[in-house]
């Protein structure tokens, strides 16, 4: 990647300065005031480099805008940073929001951090491995529909929120996280409950905060007629499994750029087509949030567990995901694109739909609620015999592709400048143009689930079809071969690991 030199500041107070470019920034101080904007698509690192400097006193203020990604890693502290802001909106016709943030480890020696500001919907602050809490500053404006992403803390047993006493703001603690350096982070605004916070991995040793949805375009049976889900209202009546029609009472809306949504699949769409449920179910392609349940065989299962990767596939890269939620007055099932599936239960998740505020002015306090309409299933013989069953039902191909031999190899475990990855290929030979649908297990807890899809030419030059069955996969930092396990998820086949090779 190429080095530019921008300078910032030029000797006026608020100098305004905008990179697009990609690469290292190097960046030299010259005034009073700065403002750099990393705007646009562009990836940048920022190194911070006094290359020269003139008069003292000097400010950098660095503001992210939508759809940017920027690493923050400084090599020289010889700059008082007065705060940095992710989703700046430069000019009164930009929308706030969508920008994405990285503190670099070289973070871990900054004694006096700048706070940080999100600003608009849909930001990401990615934390990583290196930098503690004395490293990390004061966090201001983050919403539900923001992502705080802590790469290399796992284990957390528990988030416990400390409000200030009688202002905004407070200290949210991980609790049991194994990196104790990093175990609180302080928001300078907001106020808030334990139970509002919801740390899940997101495949990286990250926090997910994720609620399931209906992508825009969905049709929902209702009293009227098939409806896109987008143009349904509060008050409309959906048809519902007992065969009656039953008022909505809310909507829930959310969405996210795919810039924002890439390599999370947390919230990229699991895609049905037709008919990938049996009888002819969903009438027409069908696309929902990952944990969004199906209602199949009398059981609710999340639509991630049952991807097959023939008939029932998680999309690997989308423009935009628009989500919205149909809410009743109590947990249900209706029917999307003909198919069964349900309904919205609060189960303190709320505040990471962009409306949630709606819900408040129109029926005050919230109550959640854990009464499912039917049993959930996320694992088990139960589920397993679910999954066998929709893969006959994609045709012997996806069966046998699920079945069959397992070829491949979980290759190694390399670090650059993108993270840490596993690398490696599998293929079921007799099927080769069905990928295989994979789970990868960090310690023995599966941390990410994929189409090992990616096209490897030395492959298809040994004879695997097109040689589409590679993968790369980001892994928690500090991971190591030994530590990972790459199975196919129809029936648990371990792939093959150069580190079992080594040992053995």
């Amino acid at each position: 990647m190429s080095t530019t030199t921008v300078t910032v500041g030029t000797g006026t107070v608020g100098s305004y300065t905008q990179v697009t470019t990609s690469g290292t920034v190097d960046l030299v101080v010259d005034g009073t005031q700065g403002i750099l904007d990393v705007s646009g698509s562009a990836q940048s690192t920022l190194v911070i480099d006094i290359v020269s400097v003139s008069g003292t006193g000097f400010l950098f203020t660095d503001e992210i805008s939508g759809g940017a990604y920027e690493t923050f890693n400084p090599t020289s502290l010889g700059i008082i940073v007065p705060f940095l802001e992710i989703g700046f909106a430069p000019g009164a016709a930009s929308a706030p929001g969508f920008g994405t943030l990285e503190l670099g480890n070289n973070m871990a020696t900054v004694t006096a951090p700048p706070p940080l500001k999100f600003s608009g919907t849909n930001n990401e602050l990615i934390v990583d491995s290196g930098v503690s809490s004395s490293s990390l500053g004061a966090i201001s404006g983050f919403a539900y529909t923001d992502t705080i992403d802590l790469r290399g803390v796992t284990g957390v047993a528990s988030a416990v929120w400390t409000q200030n006493a009688g202002t905004a703001g407070g200290v949210l603690t991980l609790e049991s996280a194994t990196q104790a350096d990093l175990a609180d982070i302080t928001l300078s605004t907001g106020s808030f409950t334990s139970s509002q916070f919801s740390i899940t991995t997101d495949g990286l040793g990250g926090s997910a905060i994720t609620v399931a949805c209906y992508r825009v375009g969905t049709r929902i049976a209702t009293a009227a007629g098939d409806v896109p889900v987008e143009a349904l209202a509060i008050g409309d009546r959906v048809l519902t499994a007992d065969g009656s029609h039953k008022p909505i009472k809310w909507l829930g809306r959310r969405a996210y750029s795919g810039r924002f949504a890439a390599g999370k699949p947390h919230l990229l769409p699991v895609h049905f087509a037709a008919g990938a449920l049996g009888n002819g179910r969903p009438l027409r392609p069908l696309w929902v949030s990952p944990q969004h349940a199906m209602l199949v065989d009398g059981a609710l299962i999340p639509a991630i567990c049952l991807v097959n990767g023939v008939s029932i596939v998680q999309e690997t890269a989308v423009e935009r995901i628009e989500y919205v939620h149909v809410e009743l007055d109590r947990h249900d099932v209706i029917f999307a694109e003909g198919a069964a599936s349900e309904t919205y239960i609060n189960d303190d998740n709320r505040l990471m739909f962009h409306n949630a505020a709606e819900y408040a002015a129109l029926y005050g306090a919230d109550a959640i609620d854990h009464r499912y309409c039917a049993a959930r299933i996320e694992d088990g013989p139960v589920l397993a015999a679910i999954q066998a069953r929709l893969a006959a039902l994609a045709g012997p191909v996806a069966a046998e592709a699920g079945q069959g031999d397992l070829a491949g190899w979980l290759e190694r475990v390399e670090t650059d400048r993108d993270g840490t990855h596993a690398v490696g290929w599998a293929v079921c030979p007799q099927y080769a143009a069905v990928p295989v649908c994979f789970e990868l297990l960090h310690r023995g807890r599966v941390i990410h689930r994929a189409l090992a899809n990616l096209h490897r030419p030395d492959v298809e030059d040994a004879g695997f079809g097109s040689g589409r069955c590679g993968f790369r996969v980001r892994l928690p930092d500090g991971a190591r071969l030994e530590d990972i396990t790459v199975r196919r998820v129809a029936d648990r086949a371990v792939l093959s690991s150069a580190a079992a090779f080594a040992a053995a």
